[in-house]
């Protein structure tokens, strides 16, 4: 009865374990809304649109992305950046126009690798002209959210044909557009359990194959 208990013990916490690890290293994007088409196009280019978003922890960014309306292919090229508060680009990339990126949800991805820590960022994309349609602010945005440790702080944009910082006001939400992918990184307390859990499991392993 003893041995059952101690196997019943053992997968639960295998079970347990399997089960919290992905949900430490997820991606999941910056902000996120339902709409798959009716996004508008822009009149006036060049541009970087884009907009300020607060980290509130440490994240690994793994894909800056763009929105593709209608989710059929991009009319051009988009160069995407994201700058920190003191202006230094961190993070840049290029979604490529037709259906060559990937599509997750209704963005097209390219892959990248920047860490981020807790603090006020701005991600931008450059739109050449106005082939591509973007998400206004003042736009109806279905189901929008941010993710969690991340904070919309609005609209912001730069003029010019290169990809710029896009550090001025406007207003919230709108200028989708630009988004990127993240997972986050465990904090030192996620990592210490992890590991209690697998040298616990690993001792219950080495007493049950004595105890035979």
């Amino acid at each position: 009865m003893l041995k059952i208990i101690r196997v019943f013990q053992i997968v639960s916490a295998i079970t347990f374990l399997s089960a919290l690890m992905p949900g430490l290293y997820a991606d999941q994007f910056g902000v996120d809304f339902s709409n798959t088409s009716g996004a508008t196009s822009l009149g006036n280019p060049p541009f970087t649109l884009g907009w300020e978003f607060t980290v509130s922890t440490t994240i690994q960014v793994n894909e800056l992305a763009f929105y593709d309306d209608g989710e059929n292919g991009l009319a051009d090229s988009h160069e995407i950046g994201i700058w920190n508060s003191s202006g230094t680009l961190v993070a840049s990339g290029t979604v490529l126009a037709g259906t060559a990126s990937p599509l997750v949800d209704q963005f097209r991805e390219v892959a990248v690798s920047a860490t981020l820590g807790a603090g006020d960022y701005f991600i931008g994309a450059l739109f050449v002209d106005g082939n591509d349609p973007v998400w206004f602010p003042g736009s109806s945005l279905t189901d929008f959210s941010s993710a969690p440790g991340i904070t919309y702080d609005g609209a912001t944009f730069a003029g010019g044909g290169s990809l710029a910082d896009p550090t001025t006001a406007d207003s919230s939400p709108g200028f989708f557009g630009a988004d990127f992918s993240f997972s986050s990184t465990p904090e030192p307390s996620s990592v210490a359990l992890l590991g209690t859990l697998l040298v616990a499991v690993l001792f219950a392993f080495r007493k049950l194959a004595a105890a035979r």
